[in-house]
């Protein structure tokens, strides 16, 4: 402020004033001004006083008023820099997400204060995303307080590489303030990383039943479990768990389409399990010592090559014709994998067909009708379908007894798996599926006989072996008498050194006896899966106590 006079031997004070309105000033001035003795001018200091409203660019006059001099003014141009809108920040300036994997975040606030209530709507694909709000509300004490939106990508199954989203924020002009009808909406781009899950677990609660993604542990997906889910993978490899979802009333249906799937069962609540083209392996891991497919399957599970029980439990797996039929893969086939102390109870029509290799594994092949079972056993020597049946003749007969002698002369002890076809001799020695060849192989197969012995032909099941029968036992075996039989014993075993009155004319089941405690006495203190040549050698009289015993009977 400068003043013109000559005389500066007295201070000048004027008034300062300004053109706002009455109550909403626009600048931060003092109200009055001294230039000192001595001084022409002084400098006075202006504010621009921010009142957060959206009330445009505008000029403001200041008049300056002393006694004994003319009125002064000057203008000053205050430039508004509030907006009508949405102010949104980005965490880096971008938002970017991956499928199923953390979340990242935006704020949102309003560019100027408003005289009422702000709504602010949230919208976005749900079908890549999920946002923690849909809908946000300001008010004119909260206007410019900011709001974080979480944003999470979702697993959608499209390989589809990385794509990009957006959230759109629109002002409800319906139930905001109306200064704010203008606001133009704003748009937030998402970059969403695509991630393919490789493993995941049906799993339920009281309320809901989840997709959970094995790698993060979190669930990517939850429905009503009333409603139940459906499921289709894509053509990549997938491995899905099927928790026992005691509180799923919904369908639950899972279709794994393309790719080497793993389906691992854990409970039998589900309505449909399809395992689609590749290779895909089912893997029954239920609590129990029986695993029924025939019950378990009941027409709710196909497309599978291969059957697999956890090997370290003990379990009969029961299936039939009808039940095989259904779960084969596109091929006809299905391998199923059992352990040692699994066993294979097959029923229906059956026959067992030459072995074949699975990759580098030896694999027993059952077929029913078309379809066909491969069957990579921890005891490949032991036959699956019917373990007494040595030779594959499809009855358990005395021939399966010569079979084992046989191969016992030439020793006994661990049976090594095979590695090729060529190794196998068409016969499966290991009666007992202990992994040995041992004489429990061939009491193994007697008792079986034993077993079969005692049925009146009457009550044997037509096909069984009883026709055809001499004294208590004596079925034809390949149309051969049973006296060539065990004339062929004795070829392999040599004649026997016992004393003629050793040889009684004693029937069937006290030969067994006489085998059976001749066994318990010479192998003493010997475990079966650890007996010798030297244990096999000492029975060996025995054995052709049997052998004569049942051509006496025969003669």
């Amino acid at each position: 402020i400068h003043r013109n006079t000559a005389n500066l031997a007295v201070p000048l004070t004027l008034q300062l004033t300004t053109d706002s309105e009455p109550g909403s000033p626009d600048l931060l001035l003092d109200d009055h001004a001294t230039i000192p003795v001595g001084m022409r001018s002084v400098v006075v200091p202006i504010g621009v006083i921010d009142n957060f409203a959206n009330d445009g660019d505008r000029t403001v006059t200041i008049r300056g008023t002393a006694n004994a001099f003319n009125v002064a003014t000057a203008t000053i141009e205050i430039i508004d820099d509030e907006m009508i809108g949405i102010v949104v920040d980005q965490s880096d300036g971008v938002t970017e997400v991956t499928e199923t994997q953390g979340d990242d975040q935006i704020s949102i606030r309003l560019g100027s204060q408003p005289s009422g209530d702000v709504a602010v709507d949230v919208n976005f694909d749900n079908d890549q995303l999920v946002v923690s709000a849909t809908r946000l509300m300001f008010t004119p004490e909260s206007w410019n307080v900011a709001q974080t939106l979480d944003v999470h990508g979702l697993a959608d199954w499209l390989v589809e590489g990385d794509v990009t989203s957006t959230i759109q924020l629109n002002i409800d002009t319906a139930t905001s303030d109306p200064d704010f009808t203008s606001a133009s909406d704003t748009t937030v781009d998402v970059m969403i990383h695509d991630y393919q899950i490789e493993s995941f677990r049906v799993a339920d609660d009281e309320s809901k039943v989840y997709l959970i993604e094995e790698g993060a542990g979190v669930a990517f997906d939850a429905f009503a479990t009333t409603d139940g889910i459906d499921v289709r993978t894509n053509q990549l490899s997938q491995t899905v768990t099927i928790d026992p979802l005691l509180h799923t009333t919904g369908p639950v249906l899972v279709d794994l389409s393309d790719g080497d799937d793993r389906a691992v069962l854990r409970g039998d609540r589900f309505t449909l399990i399809r395992g689609g083209a590749g290779h895909d392996q089912l893997v029954i891991d239920l609590e129990g010592s029986t695993v029924d497919l025939v019950a378990l399957l009941d027409g709710r599970v196909s497309g599978f090559e291969e059957v697999t029980l956890p090997i370290s439990r003990e379990t009969e797996v029961m299936i039939d014709g009808q039940s095989l039929s259904l779960i084969v893969g596109s091929d006809g086939t299905i391998v199923i994998r059992l352990s040692k102390n699994q066993s294979l109870n097959f029923s229906g029509d059956a026959v067992s067909e030459s072995p074949v290799m699975v990759g580098v594994e030896f694999a027993q092949v059952i077929r029913s009708g078309q379809s066909a079972l491969h069957v990579i056993s921890e005891s490949p020597w032991q036959n699956e379908l019917m373990p007494g049946d040595i030779n594959r003749s499809g009855d358990v007969t005395p021939a399966d007894i010569i079979a084992v002698i046989n191969k016992a002369t030439f020793g006994t002890g661990p049976l090594s798996p095979p590695t090729s076809l060529d190794e196998f001799e068409n016969a499966f020695y290991d009666a007992s599926g202990d992994g040995l060849l041992t004489p429990l192989d061939i009491l193994t197969v007697i008792n079986i006989l034993s077993d079969l012995a005692f049925v009146p032909p009457e009550d044997v099941p037509q096909g069984e072996m009883i026709a055809g029968t001499v004294g208590p036992l004596g079925p034809h075996i390949d149309g051969r008498s049973n006296e060539t039989m065990f004339v062929s014993a004795h070829r392999y075993m040599g004649q026997s050194q016992l004393p003629a009155t050793e040889v009684v004319p004693v029937g069937w089941p006290a030969a067994i006896d006489r085998v059976m405690d001749q066994w318990s006495d010479e192998s003493s203190g010997v475990e079966p899966a650890t007996a010798t040549v030297g244990t096999l050698g000492t029975l060996s009289d025995a054995f052709l106590v049997l052998s004569d015993t049942l051509a006496e009977n025969i003669s």
